[in-house]
């Protein structure tokens, strides 16, 4: 047998500073066709994820059907407050516009008129409100599963044989089928 192998390398009895750069020729490479030796594979992974709207992702993650009525009354109240904001903006900027009053009273005046429209925000959602968010809630839903059926019945075409929904003869009452 070796005596290496007994023993150990020589140089391993002396400092580290003293040892080969390249013992016995470790750094060459070994023989492509070598079964014994392990050879590094690359492997590649992606994670596809699907883009969902924040709103899909809140009706997916939410169990409870009145708390996702209440959240999309609020949702939808906060964006038709902003376009109310935005309109009455528009408004009055262009009547103060058009008028002699000085600078400092058109800034008041377009205060007033906005503040109006942000003190709806702090009373409780209506059974009006609570109904439309129950519609957009719904129709959000269709659209994201029915998609072509919905587009199809909305140019009042037939909708497809082969779809889940045809035997059921859908029509579009007030955007929802």
């Amino acid at each position: 047998m070796d005596e290496k192998w007994k023993c150990s390398p020589q140089f391993l009895m002396q400092p580290e500073e003293q040892w080969p750069a390249d013992p016995d020729g470790l750094k060459e490479l070994p023989e492509q066709d070598d079964l014994e030796v392990k050879r590094n594979i690359l492997a590649n992974a992606v994670c596809a994820r699907e883009e969902t709207h924040s709103v899909s992702q809140l009706i997916n993650h939410t169990s409870w059907w009145e708390r996702l009525k209440k959240v999309m009354g609020w949702i939808l109240r906060f964006k038709n407050l902003v376009i109310d904001l935005w309109k009455k903006r528009k408004e009055v900027n262009a009547l103060l516009a058009h008028s002699c009053v000085d600078e400092k009273k058109q800034e008041d005046v377009l205060r007033k008129e906005l503040q109006s429209v942000k003190d709806s925000l702090h009373c409780l959602l209506t059974v009006d409100e609570l109904k439309e968010a129950e519609l957009e809630s719904i129709r959000i839903c269709q659209r994201k599963k029915f998609p072509d059926e919905f587009s199809r019945v909305q140019r009042e075409q037939n909708v497809k044989q082969t779809s889940h929904i045809n035997k059921l003869n859908p029509v579009l009452d007030d955007g929802v089928l």
